[in-house]
């Protein structure tokens, strides 16, 4: 079963080469090194299975960015980033793409994989990882895993693929029964892997990270929208709940603290509590974060500073807030100066998407 598996793998791979001008799928000539004879030969035959296969039709994305095939008689919806086809039955395909502003390193590949990943599935009720493949010189990453949704135990497999600016999640979910009842399903999905054509026109700049995801604080102090690919860290300690929301190569963060101050306290005292905060982050404890501006929004209440770290290389804004006379609440959008292009745009929309559930008193 384990070199089946792998050969599975390869196969996949091999299928979703996708060609810069999208007129056909090469594989990699370094795609088998390290792999056995036989394996290769496995998944060179394998990539002929008969089964009754369904007709099916080509369609191009509204965005032109990609081109695929479904099967005709399933019914085919179209996303701002990417498309869904449902079965008749249970079974649901899917491409959706993620743009990440610039082509990560592999390293940052497999970590915003691993973040979407997470994002999708780390929260699904009895959510049980059965296989998990990664392949960093070819920046592909395959998993497939259980979960229980709606009573029903579901069968999910994923593909995680960078082409140039973006990565490619590709997708089939459905009844596990219903899947593993058949090996018509995986070959399907496989069919429909390898039909993906990328189109993008890499002259043309296209905003990063614009998927998100709502996250709720642990306390329900407040909600906001994180983009999908961003690792969250949460830390919670005596006086001080944090939690962070890093991009796959670390660029950038939106963090957010709430300390107890444990006296009344103003939004002097604020500032000077985010700008500690700020130069053990950003500064590495040189002392050295400017002000550049700095604005009292509600008098004794809240304000907003923005600020360059001289010897960190970070620039960005921090709002904060008294709460309840005693409590400090800290919300930072932070990036890499280097890439202010891609990142800055991102993190202001997440910030705009803050909503308190309740009023500073």
């Amino acid at each position: 079963m384990k070199n089946r598996n792998h050969s599975y793998l390869l196969l996949l791979i091999l299928s979703f080469s996708l060609s810069c001008n999208g007129l056909q799928a090469l594989p990699s000539p370094s795609l088998f090194e390290g792999v056995s004879r036989s394996s290769q030969k496995y998944a060179a035959v394998s990539q002929v299975v008969v089964f009754d296969s369904p007709e099916m039709a080509s369609y191009i994305h509204p965005s032109l960015w990609f081109s695929y095939e479904a099967p005709l008689a399933w019914i085919t919806q179209s996303t701002p980033l990417g498309v869904v086809v449902y079965s008749p039955e249970s079974i649901v395909l899917s491409v959706s793409l993620i743009h990440t502003g610039y082509r990560l390193s592999s390293m940052s590949f497999l970590q915003l994989a691993a973040n979407t990943e997470a994002t999708y599935y780390g929260d699904r009720e009895k959510y049980t990882l059965i296989s998990l493949d990664e392949d960093r010189s070819a920046r592909f990453v395959f998993s497939k895993k259980t979960f229980i949704q709606n009573g029903t135990r579901k069968l999910a497999i994923s593909i995680y693929r960078q082409v140039g600016n973006s990565m490619y999640v590709v997708e089939m979910v459905g009844d596990r029964l219903q899947i593993t009842a058949s090996p018509k399903y995986e070959a399907l999905f496989s069919s429909f892997n390898e039909s993906i054509r990328d189109q993008q026109d890499s002259s043309v700049r296209v905003p990063a990270y614009v998927s998100s995801w709502q996250y709720t604080e642990s306390n329900h102090d407040y909600s906001i929208d994180i983009p999908i690919g961003w690792e969250l860290i949460p830390e919670q300690s005596s006086g001080m709940t944090h939690s962070q929301f890093s991009s796959p190569d670390g660029n950038a963060v939106i963090e957010t603290f709430l300390l107890e101050y444990g006296e009344t306290t103003i939004p002097r005292i604020a500032v000077k509590e985010a700008l500690k905060l700020l130069d053990a982050a950003y500064a590495k404890g040189s002392d050295d974060i400017r002000v550049t501006s700095e604005v009292i929004l509600q008098e004794r209440t809240s304000g907003k500073i923005k600020w360059i770290a001289r010897s960190g290389g970070y620039a960005g804004e921090t709002y904060f807030e008294v709460r309840n006379k005693t409590q400090i609440f800290i919300l930072t959008r932070a990036w890499n100066r280097l890439f202010e292009d891609i990142y800055e745009p991102v993190v202001d929309t997440a910030v705009l998407t803050y909503r308190p559930f309740s009023s500073p008193e």
